[in-house]
């Protein structure tokens, strides 16, 4: 492939991301700010259980498939639990 070529590509590749972005920043436009900050312990419920952990990762909007924020949290019981939605979480006292 010469250097034209890959410059074409990648061309072709950073316009489907701008592409791409755009579109989740349109489907995310109307989202709150979050509610808890990184290094925060929050109370949430998983599986009907209630657990207390501290946020390790904050996912605005969560992810493509959603359109509401969620965290990963590593809980007092050893275990690292992902795409927590926000509504699932207070803040533990």
């Amino acid at each position: 492939m010469s250097v034209n070529d890959t410059l074409k590509v990648l061309e072709a590749t950073r316009r489907q991301l701008e592409k791409e972005a755009a579109t989740r920043h349109i489907m995310l436009g109307n989202l709150p700010p979050m509610k808890f900050n990184l290094g925060e312990k929050v109370r949430f419920t998983f599986n009907g259980h209630e657990l207390v952990g501290i946020v390790k990762i904050a996912d605005f909007g969560g992810s493509f498939e959603h359109d509401y924020h969620s965290y990963d949290i590593f809980a007092e019981d050893g275990y690292f639990y992902k795409h927590i939605p926000e509504e699932a979480c207070r803040i533990a006292e």
